[in-house]
């Protein structure tokens, strides 16, 4: 009766871890097809894009994004080729330091980067017509840089071409109407400081709490942090209403310093100085 009653006992938790494991497996399954551990990226739609940052129209623009928001939508011909042709952009209010580019994607390329911004697909600043009024600078990299604040409505050609592929115009024009005031600058020194453990790059950190704060001296125009680098430090200078880097490329941060030093950066001429901290200010 005893083996009879074990046998019973043993076979009813048999049973039961059984069914535990096959509800187990099927719940691990489920959640393993609704997990995709490396899901396909969203492609854009083919056209062309403005790509940037800014505090005006281009606050919320990218240089890493294909955002729907800034495609350029307007053409001059009812055709449905969205690459060649005459395309108005919207009315763009810029302010000193917003830079911009126009890139142009077959819907095959998930980000600007995968583009190569080979000269075919890119509408910079060497491709504007006239720049007499001296609106715009080359920000660096072609990238088209405002120094006067404005509305400004540009209008892009692409011309296919036997000769050269294809021919891209850039023209504008500026409205008679005044930008509103608003703060343009507050300056940050960001990336990795090993005197200054919070501090990092913006896209890992609150820039405002974590990075070292510039200071702005009217008389000279100049914004300044003083900072104990160290040769492994790796930085940047940056403007978070903009969102701009300085210098705005990808491989050229500031580093290889080592000791006290002042980080100096123009508002006029946006150029950085690194000087030892035993030297400033300097004198001409």
């Amino acid at each position: 009766m005893a083996k009879r009653l074990t046998w019973i006992f043993t076979s009813i938790i048999a049973f039961f871890l059984a069914v535990l494991f096959v509800l187990t497996g099927a719940t691990m399954l489920k959640a393993n097809a609704q997990e995709d551990p490396d899901p396909e990226p969203e492609l854009p739609a083919s056209g062309w894009y403005v790509v940037g940052n800014g505090a005006g129209y281009l606050k919320d623009c990218s240089w890493t994004e294909f955002k729907p928001a800034y495609q350029v939508t307007k053409k001059t011909e009812e055709v449905t080729d969205d690459y060649t042709g005459t395309f108005i952009l919207p009315e763009m209010l810029l302010y000193p330091g917003d830079a911009f580019k126009l890139l142009y994607t077959d819907g095959t390329k998930a980000n600007p980067e995968a583009t190569g911004w080979t000269a075919d697909v890119v509408a910079q600043f060497e491709n504007i017509t006239d720049n007499s009024e001296l609106d715009f600078v080359n920000g660096g990299l072609g990238n088209i840089e405002a120094i006067v604040s404005g509305y400004y409505t540009f209008t892009l050609t692409v011309i296919p071409s036997e000769d050269a592929g294809v021919v891209i115009l850039l023209s504008y024009t500026r409205a008679e109407k005044e930008a509103p005031d608003i703060t343009l600058y507050e300056m940050y020194v960001v990336g990795k400081i090993a005197s200054h453990p919070t501090n990092n790059w913006p896209s890992v950190t609150n820039v405002a709490t974590n990075c070292i704060k510039m200071e702005y001296n009217a008389t000279t125009d100049k914004w300044t942090a003083r900072v104990t680098l160290v040769p492994a430090d790796e930085f940047k200078v940056y403007n978070l209403v903009t969102d701009a880097y300085y210098p705005s490329g990808v491989a050229d941060n500031y580093k290889g310093y080592d000791g006290d030093y002042v980080i100096e950066w123009g508002t006029s001429a946006p150029d950085i100085l690194v000087i030892p901290a035993a030297e400033y200010p300097v004198t001409k």
